[in-house]
């Protein structure tokens, strides 16, 4: 393996992989298992968890780092805690088979409209960053004009990344969300109401 910088960019290259590696399956990540156990754990609801939820949970898992980062690493925290707080859980009423991966979607889509204004203001402040980087007074052919150009792509780059984040929040708001690997149509947020301490008061449960 060879790691090489390109324009602030790190890049990996392989040489000499095996022909019966290339075409070998991929291979399940142990250790995000083992993260997610540990975190399902610290919650106290293992017990609650099984191995098939577990796996539609890193799915959206990966997901949403891949198109939030380290906030879809946040968010994808929050929403265990809010689904280790949840009576549909904590009474076994998502008993049916990929139940618990739909009602954690909708717990992510919930956190995810309201991560949209800060995202917004993000992506106005990279593009304002941006801006002023590419202009800045420097002469060329100089180390503080390569430092400008690392900076100024590097901002590029996370307005692409906030644009993309954008774009995909708004157009999943009009589009029905489907579960990873199924096909299969998730039932909205207003489908799965939160739990209210004072409604089941009210009620006299």
């Amino acid at each position: 393996m060879e790691i090489t910088t390109v324009r602030g960019i790190e890049k990996v290259t392989v040489y000499g992989l095996q022909e019966e590696y290339a075409h070998q399956l991929a291979l399940e990540n142990v250790g995000e298992y083992e993260w997610l156990d540990e975190q399902l754990v610290k919650l106290d609801v293992e017990d609650l968890v099984p191995k098939a939820a577990r796996r539609d949970l890193l799915k959206m898992k990966s997901e949403y780092i891949n198109r939030f980062a380290e906030a879809g690493k946040e968010m994808f925290v929050q929403a265990l805690e809010k689904l280790a707080n949840s009576y549909k859980l904590l009474y076994k009423e998502l008993t049916k088979e990929g139940e618990i991966g739909r009602y954690f979607r909708s717990i992510l889509d919930e956190l995810v409209e309201k991560a949209l204004p800060f995202l917004q203001k993000q992506l106005m402040a990279a593009k304002n960053a941006l801006s002023t980087t590419q202009f800045l007074p420097v002469k060329q052919d100089t180390p503080e004009a390569s430092t400008a150009e690392q900076w100024a792509s590097w901002f590029r780059r996370r307005v692409e990344q906030l644009q993309l984040a954008i774009g995909w929040i708004t157009h999943k708001q009009k589009q029905p969300a489907v579960l990873p690997g199924t096909g299969q149509v998730l039932p909205t947020i207003d489908e799965f109401p939160f739990y209210n301490w004072l409604e089941a008061d009210d009620a006299g449960e």
